[in-house]
Formats: C-alpha cells, sequence, structure tokens
C-alpha cells in the first residue's frame, strides 16, 4: 500500500495557519511524510533591513524565513540592545562649576532625593527573562541653557550605543497588573514596533503546517518591510557643520549685509537674521548679542570657574592649543580654567588675535535675590548677567602680567595729509600700561626722515591707519621698521578715524578730564595747545575711538598724562634720525631684528622698570648741552667713588615693582589686592633710598637737586598703614578696611557675625534636647552648616537627611535652613560691598596721583644715573672723561680707541688712535679689503664720539671733541636680492668720516665694478 498511488489526488500544498493554533492544543502531529515533502521555500531576493548597522555578525538576528522553535526566547533586535557586560558608562565631567547651573540648596533637595531614588530603581530585571533596561529617569536631565562643561577624559571608553525607550515603572513587573492608560501602552507598543519591527510578532513553531487538501503551490514567506522612524537622538554640535545649526553662518556678511569684498565689508561684525534671534534660547540671545559685533575677537565668555570659547573660535582653540571641543546646547565649545586664563590670553595674542573678555557680573545668588525684587524681569533677564568688560590686543595690554618685557608698548595713530606741497603728518600714540599718551604733528621732507625717526624711536605695536589715505613710501617706512609681529588696523574715514571737530566734540562732552563727576572739564595743559592742530586731533580721534571700542578709553584719558613728542629734538638735545639708529644698531640688530649686541642692550642696567623705559628716551635724545653733560657726568663720578654707597641704592630700587604701571591700574580700579600692597611698600623703599642719599649727598649736583625734589611721602603714606588688613590682601585677595574706615562693611560684618552666633546658639539646643554633645557642625559641598550627627542618634522627625558616611549622617530642618539662607545671603551682599569699598580705597589713593607720578619719575632719573655708573666701571681700563673743547674749528680726537660692544667677546682688540678737524684734516679716507674692520671703526667712532660722551665715561685713554648738535651715519647697503649678482659686485670699501663746523657725518660706500671692464679713460 506504500508504494500505491492515488490518483485523483490533488497536489498537496503547505498553507500558513494562524500561529494561535499550536501542537500543544491539539496533541496530534500531522503526517510525517507529508512534512518531509513539503517544498523548501526560494530565498527571499530583498535581504530584511537591519535596525541597527552595527549589528555584528555574531549576534545577528535570525533569517526571517528560518522557522524559529516556540520555546528559543527571542534574542533582542541588536548586540547594543541591553547588553549590560559590555556596557560603558558615559562619564560627566563637571569641567566648569558654572553659576548658571547652581540650584538654592534648599530649594532643590526635594529635587536631588527624587532623583537618587529613581537611580535605584532605574535597573529593573524582569521576572521572566534577563532583559537589562535602563529607565529615562536615570538619564540627568540638564537645561540646554546652563548645562555644564561635559567631556570625556581619552582614557574613557567609548560611549554606550543609544537605547530604545524604556516601559514605565509601573509596567515592569509583570506579575502585577498594569494600570497605566491606553496612551501610555499605546506608545510603549510603538516604541517597541520602532525598534523591532522586523522580528515576528508571534512564535513561528507552528505558522507552516501540511495541507493535504490544499493543491496550492507554496509560496515563499515575504518579510515585512520595516519602516524605521529617524532617530530623536541630538547629534552633538561639534560634529556637525555651522551651517547645519546656524545656516546664515553658511554665507557669512556684516553687520551691514556687506559680503566679503565689498569695499565696505566690515570683518569685525556678522549678520545675524531676525528669524535666528527668534529661535535662540536665552543664553545663545545673551552671547550673539556680543559676539556678533567683535567676529575677529576670540571671545572668553566666562560660566562659573571657567571661560569659555564657542562657534568658530572654539575651532580655533582646537585646532592650535588641542583644547577638548564639546558641545553646549547648539554650538561647539572648548573651555579654560579661570586661573590659567592670563596664559591662554597671551597665547592667542601671541598668535596676533584680539581676545574679548565676558565677565559674569553676579553669583547664582546674586542673581535669585535681583529677580525677588525685579519680579517683572524678561525672560533674557532670567539668566546670569553677563557684560564684555574689555578687548585685548598686542598694542594695548594693560596688565604688567601679561607683557613681554618692561619696555613700553605703544598703539600709534598716524594721519597723513600733505601741506603747502609738502607731506605732513599728525600722530598719537599711547602706551595703555601706563597710561601715557604723546602727541605730535609736524611737516616733513620728501624722504620722510622725521616720520622714519619717529617709527624707528617707538617701534610700534600695533598701527591705527586711515583707509585709503596713507602713501606708498610711509607705508614702505612702516613695513620696513616694524616686526612682523605688528598688528595693522585700517579704518574708515569719518566713522572710525574721526575728524578733527568730533575728536573735539567727543573729548568735551564725555567728561574725560573733569575731577569729579559733574564737576567742570579742564583739558590737560599739552592737549589745550594741541587743540586746534586738525591733523593731530583727528589722529587723538581715531585713538580714542579705538580705545573706546575697547572698553579702556576712560581710565587712560581720565588720568591726563599728555606729552609732545618730537622725534627730532633742536633745543638741547642731539638729533639722531631713523637711519642713524638703525645703521648703529642702536635698539635692534641687523641680523634677527632683537635686542643682542646692541648699544642699549650693553649699556642698560636699570634695576625698575620705569627706569629702563626712561633710560631709552634718553639714548633716543642725547644732550648736546656741554653744562648739563658735565652735570650728568659728576653724578656719575661720585656713585663710583663710593660703590657701597651705590650697591645700597641699587638694592633699595631692585625691591620695587612697576610702580608706574601700577599706579595706572589703580586710577582705572583694576588692581588686586596683593599688588596695592606691593605699590605701597614700593613707595616705602623711596623714602629709605631718599633718606639714604640724604646722608651720602654733599649738597652739590644733579643728585641733590633730585633728592631736593622729591615729594614729601611721609603724609599719604602715614594714613594707608592702617586703612586696611596687608596681610589679608596678600594672603586672602581682598582689601578689608580698618575697623571705623568704612561704616557700612563694618555693619555688613557685624551682621555676618551675628548670624553665625545664632547658629551656634542653635546647636548648643539642640545638643541639650538630644543629650548628646558629639552634634557639630559639617560643610559638604554648597550646603554648609549641616548638623552632623552618629547614626546611633535618634533625631526628629523633620529633620532632613542630607548626606552621610559609615558613621554619621548629616541633617537639615527648617529653623537651620533659614539661618544658613540668612547667612547666605549676607555673605553674598557682603562680598559685594568688598568690591566696592575696594574701589573707594583706589580712589582715595588716586586722589594724590600727581604725587605718586611725580615721585615715580624722581625715582626713574636716579635709576637711569646708577645704570650709567654701573656701565661706565665695567669699561675697564683705560677709560677717560671726556673733555669738551669750545673752539671754532671742530676737533675729533682719540687716544687707544676701544668698540665698548665687544670688550666683553674679543680679548685681543687693537686700539685705534683717530683725530679729525684742529690741525689735522677734516676727512678720513680709509679703505680696505672687504671684512678688514671699516665698518667697525665707523660705528666706533660714530658711537664714541657721538652718543657715548653725552652720557658716561668711553674706553680710551683720551678724548677731545667739539660738540656737534647733529650727528648722522650713512652705510652703503648691499644690493637687494632683486639686483643681478653678476653685473654688481664689491671691490673694495671706502670710509668716509667728515667733521664739519656743526655736523659730524660718517659714510661707508662700496665701490662697483662690472663683469668685463671698460678701457680706461684718461682723465685731467
Amino acid at each position: 500500500m506504500g508504494d500505491s498511488r492515488t490518483p485523483a489526488r490533488k497536489t498537496p500544498s503547505m498553507s500558513r495557519k494562524p500561529s494561535s493554533t499550536s501542537s500543544a492544543a491539539t496533541g496530534k502531529q500531522q503526517t510525517i511524510l507529508g512534512f518531509f515533502a513539503k517544498a523548501s521555500p526560494a530565498p527571499n531576493s530583498s535581504p530584511t533591513p537591519s535596525c541597527l548597522k552595527e549589528t555584528t555578525k555574531s549576534n545577528r538576528k535570525p533569517s526571517a524565513v528560518t522557522p524559529v522553535p516556540s520555546s528559543d526566547a527571542l534574542e533582542p533586535s541588536s548586540s547594543q540592545e541591553n547588553h549590560g557586560s559590555a556596557a560603558t558608562v558615559r562619564k560627566t565631567v563637571n569641567y566648569a562649576e558654572s553659576s548658571d547651573d547652581d540650584e538654592d540648596v534648599f530649594a532643590s533637595m526635594k529635587a536631588s532625593q527624587a532623583r537618587r531614588r529613581n537611580r535605584q530603581q532605574s535597573k529593573v530585571v524582569d521576572e521572566e527573562g534577563d532583559d537589562y533596561e535602563e529607565s529615562k529617569d536615570a538619564v540627568v536631565d540638564e537645561d540646554d541653557e546652563m548645562a555644564d562643561f561635559v567631556v570625556s577624559d581619552d582614557s574613557d571608553a567609548p560611549p554606550r550605543k543609544r537605547k530604545r525607550p524604556s516601559k514605565p515603572q509601573g509596567a515592569r513587573k509583570r506579575t502585577h497588573a498594569s494600570s497605566e492608560p491606553e496612551e501610555d501602552e499605546q506608545a510603549e507598543k510603538d516604541g517597541d514596533d520602532e525598534v523591532m519591527d522586523d522580528v515576528p510578532s508571534t512564535s513561528t513553531a507552528q505558522q507552516w503546517r501540511y495541507d493535504p487538501d490544499n493543491i496550492e503551490p507554496s509560496k515563499p514567506r515575504v518579510a515585512s518591510q520595516s519602516t524605521r522612524k529617524p532617530s530623536s537622538a541630538k547629534q552633538k554640535a561639534h560634529t556637525r557643520e555651522p551651517e547645519e545649526r546656524y545656516p546664515w553662518l553658511a554665507n557669512i556678511k556684516d553687520i551691514n549685509r556687506n559680503p566679503p569684498g565689498h569695499p565696505d565689508y566690515d570683518p569685525a561684525t556678522v549678520y545675524v537674521p531676525p528669524l535666528a534671534w527668534n529661535s535662540f534660547s536665552a543664553f545663545e540671545k545673551q552671547y550673539w548679542e556680543i559676539k556678533q559685533k567683535l567676529w575677529d575677537t576670540v571671545v572668553f565668555f566666562k560660566k562659573g570657574k571657567f571661560y569659555e570659547l564657542y562657534e568658530n573660535d572654539a575651532t580655533i582653540g582646537h585646532q592650535l592649543f588641542d583644547l577638548k571641543l564639546t558641545d553646549r546646547v547648539n554650538m561647539r565649545m572648548v573651555g579654560v580654567p579661570e586661573s590659567s586664563l592670563d596664559m591662554w590670553v597671551n597665547q592667542f595674542i601671541a598668535k596676533g588675535y584680539k581676545v574679548a573678555r565676558v565677565d559674569q557680573m553676579e553669583t547664582a545668588l546674586g542673581k535669585e535675590m535681583r529677580e525677588r525684587v525685579d519680579v517683572k524681569a524678561k525672560k533674557q533677564d532670567k539668566i546670569i548677567r553677563r557684560e564684555l568688560a574689555c578687548i585685548l590686543t598686542g598694542g594695548t595690554l594693560v596688565d604688567g602680567s601679561m607683557l613681554q618685557d618692561d619696555m613700553a608698548t605703544y598703539c600709534v595713530a598716524i594721519k597723513e595729509s600733505v601741506v603747502d606741497d609738502h607731506p605732513a603728518f599728525g600722530v598719537a600714540f599711547v602706551d595703555a600700561a601706563t597710561g601715557q599718551f604723546f602727541v605730535s604733528e609736524f611737516e616733513d621732507d620728501v624722504d620722510l626722515t622725521k616720520f622714519e625717526t619717529l617709527v624707528a624711536q617707538t617701534s610700534p605695536r600695533e598701527l591705527l591707519l586711515e583707509k585709503s589715505h596713507i602713501s606708498t613710501k610711509a607705508l614702505r617706512i612702516l613695513k620696513n621698521n616694524t616686526s612682523p609681529t605688528t598688528i595693522w588696523n585700517y579704518f574708515k574715514s569719518g566713522s572710525e578715524f574721526w575728524e578733527a571737530d568730533l575728536t573735539r566734540r567727543e573729548l568735551d562732552c564725555n567728561g574725560y578730564f573733569a575731577e569729579t563727576e559733574g564737576a567742570e572739564e579742564r583739558w590737560p595743559s599739552t592737549l589745550a595747545e594741541a587743540r586746534d592742530k586738525d591733523l593731530l586731533m583727528s589722529a587723538l580721534g581715531a585713538l580714542v575711538q579705538y580705545l573706546r571700542v575697547l572698553k579702556i578709553e576712560r581710565s587712560l584719558l581720565s588720568q591726563g598724562n599728555f606729552t609732545w613728542y618730537n622725534p627730532i629734538h633742536k633745543n638741547g638735545t642731539l638729533i639722531l634720525d631713523g637711519q642713524t639708529l638703525i645703521n648703529l644698531e642702536i635698539f635692534a640688530n641687523s641680523v634677527n631684528g632683537g635686542s643682542d649686541g646692541t648699544l642699549f642692550a650693553l649699556l642698560n642696567r636699570c634695576v625698575t622698570p620705569f627706569g629702563k623705559r626712561l633710560f631709552r628716551q634718553w639714548v633716543c635724545h642725547p644732550l648736546c648741552n656741554i653744562e648739563k653733560i658735565n652735570e650728568r657726568l659728576d653724578a656719575v663720578d661720585m656713585l663710583n667713588t663710593d660703590t657701597t654707597v651705590r650697591e645700597q641704592l641699587s638694592s633699595q630700587l631692585t625691591k620695587m615693582p612697576d610702580l608706574e604701571r601700577l599706579i595706572s591700574r589703580i586710577h582705572a580700579g583694576a588692581c588686586r589686592a596683593d599688588d596695592f600692597v606691593k605699590v605701597l611698600e614700593g613707595f616705602e623703599q623711596i623714602e629709605c633710598a631718599v633718606s639714604l642719599l640724604n646722608a651720602f649727598d654733599d649738597g652739590k649736583g644733579l643728585i641733590d637737586r633730585l633728592v631736593s625734589s622729591m615729594p614729601n611721602l611721609n603724609e599719604p603714606l602715614s594714613y594707608w598703614k592702617t586703612a586696611f588688613d596687608r596681610k589679608k590682601a596678600r594672603e586672602e585677595k581682598i582689601l578689608v578696611p580698618g575697623r571705623g574706615i568704612e561704616e557700612d562693611f563694618d555693619q555688613s560684618h557685624d551682621r555676618i557675625l551675628e548670624i553665625k552666633d545664632d547658629l551656634q546658639k542653635l546647636l548648643n539646643e539642640k545638643k541639650a534636647e538630644l543629650k548628646n554633645k558629639s552634634l557639630k557642625f559639617a560643610d559638604v559641598g554648597k550646603e554648609v552648616y549641616q548638623i552632623e550627627a552618629p547614626k546611633t542618634v535618634k533625631v526628629p522627625k523633620d529633620w532632613q537627611q542630607m548626606s552621610a558616611t559609615a558613621s554619621v549622617k548629616r541633617y537639615y530642618f527648617k529653623e537651620l535652613t533659614d539661618l544658613v539662607r540668612q547667612l547666605q545671603e549676607a555673605e553674598e551682599t557682603h562680598s559685594q560691598l568688598v568690591r566696592e569699598v575696594a574701589q573707594r580705597l583706589f580712589r582715595r589713593f588716586d586722589v594724590d596721583y600727581d604725587t605718586w607720578l611725580q615721585a615715580i619719575r624722581i625715582t626713574s632719573q636716579l635709576d637711569c644715573l646708577l645704570c650709567l655708573a654701573k656701565a661706565s666701571s665695567s669699561l675697564g681700563e683705560p677709560s677717560c672723561r671726556p673733555v669738551f673743547v669750545d673752539e671754532e674749528r671742530s676737533v675729533v680726537e682719540f687716544e687707544e680707541l676701544r668698540h665698548p660692544c665687544m670688550l666683553n667677546t674679543v680679548d685681543d682688540f687693537i686700539p685705534n688712535d683717530i683725530i679729525l678737524g684742529g690741525k689735522s684734516a677734516k676727512i678720513d679716507l680709509l679703505t680696505g679689503a672687504n671684512a678688514a674692520g671699516k665698518s667697525t671703526i665707523l660705528r666706533m667712532v660714530s658711537l664714541l664720539s657721538w652718543l657715548l660722551p653725552d652720557l658716561m665715561l668711553i674706553p680710551s685713554r683720551s678724548l677731545a671733541s667739539r660738540l656737534s648738535w647733529r650727528r648722522s651715519v650713512a652705510t652703503y647697503r648691499r644690493p637687494q636680492p632683486s639686483s643681478p649678482p653678476a653685473t654688481v659686485s664689491c671691490r673694495g670699501s671706502v670710509l668716509t668720516i667728515i667733521s664739519s663746523r656743526h655736523n659730524l657725518r660718517s659714510s661707508s660706500s662700496c665701490r662697483r665694478r662690472r663683469r668685463y671692464y671698460p678701457k680706461p679713460r684718461r682723465g685731467p
């Protein structure tokens, strides 16, 4: 029977039955022959899309066409889904303890406890399986505007993949009936469908059954196509392009909507469209209100204890200095600690960037107190108030700790015009660290000699030029005589580079020179005399406008420290033009532009920073008055006579800080407490130095005149001996006035002590109430004055536990929290009062500004005399004091002359005897081979006959000279690289020194020859 066939039977086929019909229900198994005769289904040509692309081969879900036994548990949809063993935890670092994120300690106690309870319940194990789920509640709820600076350490494991949404807490236990509404169940179902949409919803064990009555051919099962919804996970800002987050950054325009390349394009601004403002959060709006006007400036934005950079600034910090790039709200961000701000600002400025600093003007507690008073505050007022503090550039640094050296750093504004067919210049420049302004206006010659001299003397660090109003020749001089790090700024005429009339109006109406608010304004005498000089006032206007943008113009102008500057003095000083300063290598060498090997580096032995700055001016403008020169040389001889007194005076001056810069910071109200103490101690050192010189001086000469002109410092300094606590100022960096100096400060301090006494009384009451003397106060972070009790002590039910250890617990209760709150508000008010009291003390000190400045200038002159004395004694023997002869004919006589810059480098220097004028010829012509020493002789004669006799002794056995008022040096300059080297070469050099009645001129030239010499021409 088994071999026979049934002729009328239809062709059997397999039909898909509902999965609800199971073998367990029937208790029978279908014919085994039909099962094995079943046709194998064809594989699906289109593979089922996976819900997670990262699914590995080892953890891949079985194919949809393969039967799955009903006893086998369904695998998760991905290897990343609920994979506890390989899970990694994202490490959250509070990189900034932001005040924006600070919540009220007491208002957030309940919320913090609720979060702790949620974290304890976040991991739930299913009673019927091993699926591990992480609750949504375990994720910390971050405020987008106030999120902490979160970065992952390099050692952290990679972050866990995003998990599917977990079920509500009430539906996690299958043994309990769900009490959730139908909407929650539907949302839960939708969430499961989204993640596991390609997994069969029922068991596939009974989906294929043999049906002998069905003759339809079997069809392969077609898997359902998944329609995965787009993930709602937030992509990190630093991994997205700017145009994806801010479309208007893809097409940059200035604030007037001019694109780059437009003649009126302003690179300092950026256009933010109105629609963008409507979509900004309060924090973004606060940031972009500042940044839109500082697009070319790196903005350090204060957040708690950190300064942060956003967007393009963050990219710069990441690329240049490898700062960790992360994201905040919708912006890329890097951050640096507040304590290292100066170091990072210097790093950016050294790279040529401008840096802006935005500070927090209040703390979180201060913000809450402000909101309590101003209940009608707008939304943007609900965040920490921040303001632009200042903008720092390489040429306008005011903090001495940021400056590279003790020399003056100038920001120079130049206005060029033509007057009577001659070039004319108006120049205004400032040393922002000292608040010293210089103004000048002059007509120049065709070669711009005065202009080149001014540039060589000042060495500008930053230039302010009028756009399209500066000549090519002036630009060439600036480029040849400034360093590569010089900052060039081109301003628009009128709006940025002010006209003279606008400058006068601005200076008149802004009260820069009023002694007190509302008082009559009086211009400094130097500035009043230059009021009608239009070129000068226009240049000053550009400088004032620029300082206003940097937010430092008022603190500098209100000092009233203006000086007239003449690049070429004709009365009382020698004329050293720019070419002479360059060719003699007075301040910069010709090798790399540095100071090594220069005359200034050789002579500069000053020990005070303000003395070094004055000595540079002495070198730029040597004396030509014989009486003043001899007076200066007498002072040098007197200091070298008694080296003990000289060294004692030098040791006194060595202890002084840079008083000239610090009193400028005090005037601006931006001095640190410890620096203020240094200033007072510095002036006390000046008093000691003056008393030392009074005992040493014989009552005659320059030193006696300087000492007698020193103002009396005893009276103003006596007040400051008890005005504040100097120890706290050094250690705690705060100014605490003495008792009775500031009445409101004393009252605020007494209020804090009163609250602390109440806290101590409350603690004593609780010790008696609980009969436990071990109770004490403990501070845990910002939760201060918690009552700490052993775990064995039973506390009242209204006590709320805040923290605990293995042996103790810490509590708050209503009466205690009220007192702590009062203490915190009193301390916040007191901290604001401390800043106000510091400003009062600075203003009180600034009343005697003229006295302090006069003492500094006299001290700097004494330091320069000490410098000349030390330099003279270091020349060795023979050395002599120059003798100036008053003859009609010019004369220069040297015997055994040595080059001063080579005394420490060459041991076998051969001295030279030089005689010019008098009974000898006025011209010396010296020829010789290349590198024979002709240029050395030229510079040696020039330095020792022109410059050094006006300052100090010289390295020669004897020197006699007639003083001349103009001295210049011209040297042959080698051909530029563009000159053809095959046609011009050097055969020999000629040294020419010419001595005339009022002029001593030296020149060095090089005779040229061609490759092929022409036939000699017969001459007369």
